[in-house]
């Protein structure tokens, strides 16, 4: 492939993806958070084997391993690989997250009704995954696009969590600590494997009709 540029130009920027041998790294650097905090604090971050200091601003494009609470404090925090032991909270108003292949037995922990970019085939894995809580204090509609099933589903904060018009099994454990749960809008089928518990002001909403099981 040929770039053609004027002469005497010297502003080419941007990031790479081909190159020659020695211009390409090895081995993707690798994070381990070591204490609660923000994601775009680069003192949270150890470098794991061989990888550098974690930048400033956090290790964005990296591999990541979260055994604490981080949060991401910025927009368009991203990682090649995620794994997800501790909890990662991904909080309103941020916007844009990448988490690349996501795996762990931890807790995502969203504000909003929709995942963030990434692939979440093992993490949702009901033998292997993990938790997905929803809180936050506003009312929204589950987007369950990229799962039937979810090991543990988690609804906390206040406000109502309307379900998707979609079938959902959850393996293990359904909790709703707070909120209203409204499956009365789609009444769609929970399938629930193990239990499914209720605390404070939590509700749930479990509609009508055939499905609404």
């Amino acid at each position: 492939i040929t770039f053609n540029y004027l002469a005497g130009t010297n502003n080419v920027s941007g990031d790479y993806t081909a190159g020659t041998n020695p211009a390409l790294p090895d081995e993707v650097p690798s994070y381990k958070s070591n204490k609660n905090g923000d994601w775009s604090d680069e003192t949270i971050w150890d470098a794991i084997g061989a990888s550098p200091p974690c930048p400033i601003g956090g290790p964005n494009g990296f591999n990541v391993i979260i055994d604490h609470d981080v949060t991401t404090n910025v927009n368009y925090c991203f990682a090649y690989q995620s794994t997800i032991n501790g909890k990662l909270r991904i909080v309103s108003p941020t916007f844009g997250h990448n988490l690349g292949t996501v795996n762990g037995s931890g807790t995502i922990y969203l504000e909003g009704s929709n995942l963030p970019a990434g692939t979440f085939d093992q993490f949702l894995d009901c033998a292997t995954g993990g938790t997905l809580e929803y809180g936050g204090s506003g009312n929204y509609t589950i987007i369950a696009s990229l799962y039937n099933s979810v090991p543990n589903l988690y609804f906390s904060g206040s406000g109502t969590r309307t379900l998707p018009n979609k079938d959902l099994t959850i393996c293990n454990r359904l909790k709703i600590n707070g909120p209203t749960l409204d499956n009365s809008v789609s009444n769609r089928k929970l399938t629930i494997l193990g239990t499914m518990e209720r605390y404070n002001t939590g509700a749930f909403r479990c509609g009508s009709g055939a499905n609404a099981i």
